[in-house]
């Protein structure tokens, strides 16, 4: 053994089986696997499996069985939104094939979301155009924009079409510039 003193044994230490990978239906139990060397002194060390009999090394995996697979959902429905009109909220219940409750605690039978109802008639509004942003010149004028509908006091933008949204800026020309020095000219 050279400089180190002689192990007296190299055997092969195994961990206890892990949990089966799945709760339910065939999944694979594992377990650690290594080789222990053991000196005179009582000194044990884990060393390179090379150090140990192959031929004697304990399974790694071995196949296991959980229980019987839980119903899978036979039915997920969404509700309509609530809100015809602007924002709501839109319901997801799953229905399990038996009152099962791994089923139940794995789908959550029911599930709120946001949504928008689309149903609305919105019309675009438009405020007074401002004065334009200069005395003299070119300059912009502004204006503001909502979306009314007949349904609720709110404005939500989502109720208008997009595409048929007016302006909200425009140009303006408020006369020539007068320079001060052409007055005295």
């Amino acid at each position: 053994c050279g400089f180190e003193p002689c192990p007296i044994s190299e055997s092969w230490e195994a961990t206890s089986w892990h949990a089966c990978s799945v709760t339910c239906g065939q999944g694979i139990r594992s377990r650690r696997v290594r080789c222990k060397v053991t000196f005179p002194n009582g000194t044990m060390l884990y060393a390179p499996d090379v150090r140990c009999n192959d031929t004697e090394k304990p399974r790694t995996l071995k196949p296991c069985f959980g229980m019987e697979c839980a119903a899978k959902p036979i039915e997920i429905v969404w509700s309509k939104c609530s809100s015809k009109c602007g924002p709501g909220v839109k319901t997801r219940r799953v229905k399990c094939l038996q009152n099962d409750v791994l089923c139940k605690l794995k789908y959550r039978t029911t599930r709120k979301v946001e949504c928008y109802g689309s149903k609305c008639s919105g019309v675009w509004k438009t405020g007074p155009w401002s004065k334009c942003s200069v005395t003299c010149g070119y300059g912009l004028q502004y204006r503001s924009i909502r979306c009314k509908t007949d349904r609720t006091d709110k404005t939500w933008f989502h109720n208008c079409n997009k595409h048929d949204r007016p302006g909200s800026t425009r140009s303006c020309y408020a006369g020539s510039c007068v320079n001060a020095f052409d007055l005295y000219v």
